[in-house]
């Protein structure tokens, strides 16, 4: 039997082992898409105990918890942080088969050098024992990616809170981490929520005129690109049903918008037309600055209204929408191609049905700019389990070259979540190795070493132009 969590873990060949064990697991960390606080990092306030660093922002572990019918007081509400721990702590055992029960013991090990699976009767002694540690080494925001090795990273940062704190960042010379912002304006994407106008408010007044019309805010738009740009921005990202493509001029769009703002509604159609001439500005800018497109697809967001009410956003309860993709983002792509002004795009999709849809399309627009210069992403929120990690890696193998992917990201909450990483490496270096052992693939060392040290870090590292 082998043990849990052995050094060969989800290793099954000496290949596999070979190039996790000595190559992979070696590698740096280029993070280019997660939701950690620029404010947390500058501040590097020590963590006071384990739930406040395990559990207080990490909706994937809410999620688990909700399931195993956990009141909600013991996930989110006003439970005692113990009691919160506690509870996470007897419903883990139950989590066989969902990459939570995984990860939860990689953070404990990794991070705490905690050994023993966490059950009922272990959470009180490990409670103890991860909090002497939290206090003795003062584990703090910096201090626990450095112990992951994070090397870049990237934060999601939306236009409208402003960049303060990337300012003190990059103006901090005791900083050993690249922190780079991400521009992120997916309310004004947004057309039809009745904050809409609230949003467009909010931009007017940080930048002190007025957006009454199209033309105004695309001059503030290119503003605040620059001014990204200038702070080392090197991606934007965009959440969306679907990518839609209309053909639409400026003052059609400007008819849209400006009935937009006086509260007036909008069809579905004129919704979609609007989204699609904003997309293709931004797109154009983007390529300007040699920015990568993050566009991340086919999330059914707050489906549980009630759950949405009581918590606000990301409480997770967020659902994989079935919207086809195909026929409109292959036109909004090529009609950015044609123009020359297609920016190095990462597409990924909460829907697993569509890796083969995303992946045809991305083979479509390859060019000598870059290798992969449009690509589908790593295997991406209620996909990056195992399953959809190897369905993912071996998909962007059969329609492309699997040699060009840019990797893995944790578009994570929680300063844990850097095993994702080891996680992901190993699950890639199992895939290889299978393919090697399987008379597949050479079993040269050098080229498979170099491959995965592309993967796992250093194509990302080109690809995000740092």
């Amino acid at each position: 039997m082998t043990p849990f969590l052995s050094h060969n873990f989800l290793l099954d060949t000496p290949t596999s082992q070979k190039l996790f064990l000595q190559v992979a697991s070696r590698l740096p960390i280029f993070d280019f898409h997660c939701h950690l606080s620029p404010q947390e990092i500058y501040e590097d306030r020590p963590f006071h105990d384990l739930y406040e660093l395990w559990l207080a922002h990490d909706h994937y572990k809410w999620r688990a918890m909700r399931f195993a019918g956990i009141e909600e007081r013991l996930i989110t509400g006003n439970g005692d942080p113990y009691e919160k721990y506690l509870a996470w702590a007897t419903m883990l055992p139950d989590a066989i088969g969902n990459p939570i029960y995984h990860w939860a013991h990689l953070e404990l090990r990794r991070y705490f050098g905690i050994e023993e699976p966490l059950t009922a009767d272990t959470a009180p002694e490990i409670w103890r024992e991860a909090n002497r540690i939290i206090q003795e080494q003062q584990f703090s925001p910096r201090k626990l990616l450095e112990m992951q090795n994070v090397r870049e990273l990237c934060t999601t940062d939306d236009i409208s809170e402003g960049l303060s704190a990337h300012k003190l960042l990059s103006s901090d010379p005791s900083l050993k981490i690249k922190i780079y912002p991400t521009f992120r304006l997916d309310p004004l994407l947004e057309i039809e929520q009745s904050a809409f106008p609230e949003y467009v408010k909010k931009l007017s007044d940080q930048g002190g005129s007025p957006l009454n019309n199209l033309k105004s805010l695309e001059k503030e738009l290119i503003r605040l690109i620059s001014l990204y740009d200038q702070l080392g921005c090197r991606s934007a990202d965009h959440g969306l049903v679907f990518v839609p493509y209309r053909k639409i001029s400026g003052q059609e769009a400007n008819v849209l918008y400006q009935k937009r703002l006086n509260e007036g509604p909008l069809t579905s159609e004129e919704n979609n037309c609007f989204r699609s001439y904003l997309l293709q500005f931004l797109f154009r800018e983007y390529q300007k600055h040699h920015w990568v497109a993050q566009i991340h697809i086919g999330s059914l967001k707050n489906a549980r209204n009630r759950l949405w009410k009581y918590f606000g956003s990301a409480a997770g309860c967020d659902a994989i929408h079935d919207h086809l993709v195909a026929e409109e983002l292959n036109s909004f792509l090529d009609s950015l191609d044609q123009d020359g002004a297609l920016p190095r795009t990462i597409l990924f999709h909460i829907n697993p049905s569509m890796n083969d849809v995303l992946a045809s399309a991305a083979g479509n627009f390859a060019d000598s700019e870059i290798a992969g210069k449009v690509q589908i992403g790593a295997a991406w929120w209620l996909l990056d389990h195992k399953d959809g990690i190897e369905q993912q890696i071996r998909c962007f193998a059969n329609h492309g070259l699997l040699a060009a992917s840019v990797g893995m990201l944790t578009d994570s909450r929680s300063y844990l979540s850097y095993v994702r990483h080891e996680y992901y490496r190993r699950i890639l270096c199992n895939i290889l190795g299978q393919w090697v052992e399987n008379g597949e693939y050479p079993a040269e060392s050098a080229p498979l070493e170099q491959l995965v040290k592309r993967i796992c870090y250093e194509n990302a590292k080109a690809f995000f132009n740092v």
